[in-house]
């Protein structure tokens, strides 16, 4: 059966980092569910094939339609998940992959039931804080991204698994989801 692999977690938790490992080991099984996006493409847009480019006109016309069936605003742009981005990677043998926030995470949750596997990435509150810092935020920021991720972790309990992903155990992360993922 293919499931949607949804990686979840607050801002510097590391659900990028972890979601490209996880690729590169299960390349053949683990297919990137592309998301919609009104933010402009940027110079670090390395991997266009994971966006979709829309302005906000077309952004709304989709969730209207049900094409984008959870969306987020975050830093004045719009992101969100294309129903036929996954219904295309369920048609095949592969696993779909979405990183999202965990609201965004319940809500595939809740269209897609128990094909929906919820992973949770917790980080101690202070790495986090270090992690948004080495990112150069403004303080300000970095205080609204914390009580968010407060929120967040509240929330993980309705997750089908949680792990920690603490600095310097990059690997041991990747391990514990990718044999949690062999089981499916």
């Amino acid at each position: 059966m293919n499931n949607i692999i949804v990686i979840s977690g607050p801002s510097g938790s590391g659900k990028g980092t972890v979601a490209h490992q996880l690729i590169k080991r299960l390349a053949s099984r683990l297919i990137w569910s592309k998301t919609a996006t009104t933010r402009p493409i940027r110079n670090d847009d390395i991997d266009l094939s994971r966006r979709i480019f829309l302005n906000e006109t077309d952004f709304f016309k989709a969730v209207r339609s049900g094409d984008i069936i959870e969306h987020i605003k975050y830093n004045d742009h719009y992101y969100g998940t294309l129903r036929s981005e996954l219904e295309k990677i369920l048609s095949t043998n592969a696993n779909a992959l979405l990183e999202i926030d965990i609201d965004g995470a319940l809500k595939i949750k809740d269209l897609y039931g128990e094909k929906a596997k919820l992973i949770f990435l917790k980080v101690p509150i202070s790495q986090l804080r270090s992690r948004l810092e080495a990112r150069g935020m403004a303080e300000k920021d970095i205080k609204t991204r914390l009580l968010i991720a407060e929120e967040e972790f509240t929330k993980s309990d309705k997750c089908d698994l949680i792990v920690d992903n603490i600095d310097n155990q990059l690997e041991d992360t990747v391990e514990q989801i990718t044999n949690y993922l062999k089981k499916l």
